[in-house]
């Protein structure tokens, strides 16, 4: 009887929920717990400064990542849950070409460093510079099995690689508190890992060779249409950094640890279970539903974000006693887990392919997002970025509602 209610009233596939989403759910709890394993490794054996670069140099490799035309990928789910698998080695090695850039962005910003005095800096982003190409396109085998909709195979490959990186990064730390020796683990171990199940992906799961002409052009389109947002989430760790310092920088990673990861939980199932079958259809279909869906999806999510409010002291106190002074400030940033919803309504002009309103949403957001974090941070440091961020994001919320209904 339940399933019949939830099915009719939000026009959902309970049963394509559960049997796909137990893997990926159960990816991310697995997630959530070695991130949190990791997180807590950082706060006990590492000093404040040297987890601010560490976060710095993370920040700064997602944007040498623009190079690599990350969201051909995005356009390879959309083809390949169509029956069109035969982009997958042609976007890889396409990525791999444009990751070159990176590299040499990379090498610009080693000689920088190197010129300044900072050897620990300028030997960090020479090893960024020589994995870019290989660890970029790495992960190109996720969007053939989420286009397939093999999550099974996908979420366990998940848990295996996060498992490993999680105990390499936890011996590194036990070893030495090193950034350069960090950096390495980091981009060795997820390169070796990445490949390992490509590798698999391709001989279990081999693509056929049907090809849509359209795919490789919209995932530069993509690409292209998400620089700006991809600049403007890291726009906040690099702001920081140059104004208040490294310290600065590890604290307010902390304060959005964990909301970010409560978040991952369900926007990483979200993406896979939900962009294929949107994919398929209708623009008529999406507007009868999706509101439903999204305000469904708001209720679920208030009660665990209070209940992330209420303990938060509790959890930074037994696991992150070092970073108390971000108890507060986490608490705030949980609020952008009521946002989630949001993720359904640009979902769903990708998945229909309204390139013109992608361009309005992905150009409007995070231009606003860099304008309100400069000014607001200017004057009021930490808090200030946080409410950049929250104020952005239901900016960000409303805009995409409005951009839904024209789809």
């Amino acid at each position: 009887m339940f399933k019949k209610i939830i099915e009719r009233y939000l026009h959902m596939d309970l049963d394509y929920l559960l049997k796909g989403g137990f893997w990926l759910f159960l990816s991310q709890g697995f997630s959530l717990l070695f991130s949190a394993l990791a997180a807590i490794a950082f706060a006990n054996f590492l000093p404040k400064e040297t987890y601010g670069q560490y976060r710095y140099l993370l920040a700064i490799f997602g944007y040498l990542t623009l190079f690599s035309m990350r969201n051909v990928g995005r356009a390879t789910i959309q083809a390949t849950a169509r029956g069109y698998e035969g982009s997958l080695m042609p976007g890889f090695k396409m990525r791999v070409r444009w990751s070159f850039l990176g590299s040499a962005a990379a090498v610009f910003f080693a000689g920088y460093y190197f010129l300044r005095g900072n050897f620990v800096l300028g030997i960090s982003f020479l090893m960024i510079a020589l994995f870019m190409p290989l660890i970029a396109p790495s992960d190109s085998y996720h969007a053939h099995l989420r286009g397939k909709q093999l999550f099974k195979f996908l979420s366990k490959s998940s848990i295996i690689i996060q498992f490993l990186f999680t105990i390499a990064i936890i011996l590194t730390l036990l070893l030495t508190d090193n950034i350069i020796f960090l950096v390495l683990t980091y981009f060795f171990s997820q390169t070796v890992l990445n490949y390992f199940f490509f590798y698999l992906t391709i001989k279990k799961f081999p693509p056929n060779k049907k090809q849509d002409p359209k795919t490789l052009s919209y995932g530069k389109h993509l690409s292209f249409i998400e620089a700006l947002d991809i600049i403007s989430l890291n726009f906040d760790l690099v702001l920081l950094w140059y104004l208040l310092g490294a310290e600065i920088v590890a604290v307010y990673s902390f304060a959005w640890a964990v909301p970010q990861k409560v978040m991952g939980v369900f926007s990483g199932p979200m993406y896979p279970l939900a962009f294929p079958k949107m994919s398929r259809r209708t623009p008529e279909e999406l507007k009868r539903n999706m509101p439903r869906k999204a305000f469904f999806l708001f209720l679920f999510l208030l009660p665990i974000t209070l209940l992330y409010i209420i303990f938060a002291p509790l959890i930074f106190k037994v696991f992150f006693p070092t970073y108390l002074e971000a108890v507060f400030y986490s608490q705030i940033c949980s609020l952008t887990i009521l946002f989630l919803p949001e993720a359904l309504f640009s979902y769903s002009l990708m998945a229909q392919m309204k390139t013109k309103l992608i361009y309005i949403n992905k150009l409007i957001y995070p231009l606003f997002r860099i304008i309100l974090l400069v000014i607001l941070t200017l004057l009021y440091g930490i808090m200030g970025a946080i409410l950049a961020l929250l104020i952005a994001q239901f900016c960000k919320l409303i805009l995409s509602m409005i951009l839904f209904k024209k789809i």
